[in-house]
């Protein structure tokens, strides 16, 4: 697995486990531990989040950085493991 998909699974993750810890707390809203793990887990994601766009390329359009082009359809999809540099 090279570098770029290993980042991007790790975004992945990361964002399932604060999506996840976010449905316990729809029905367990008084939980302390949750919360703490759910911020925590939702610092973790959004910082490897910034990693990976800052390294290799947007993971949404409003990651995009309008001011030089629209990078968006220049680079590969999120999901596209190989893309460009791959060929």
């Amino acid at each position: 697995m090279n570098e770029r998909a290993k980042l991007l699974k790790d975004v992945q993750c990361l964002d399932f486990a604060a999506h996840d810890a976010a449905l316990f707390l729809d029905i367990n809203p008084t939980d302390p531990k949750a919360l703490a793990y759910r911020n925590d887990i939702a610092k973790q994601a959004a910082s490897a989040r910034l990693f990976y766009e800052t390294r290799f390329a947007p993971l949404t359009h409003n990651a995009c950085n309008h001011a030089e082009n629209w990078r968006w359809v220049d680079e590969p999809w999120p999901w596209e493991y190989q893309g460009k540099e791959g060929k």
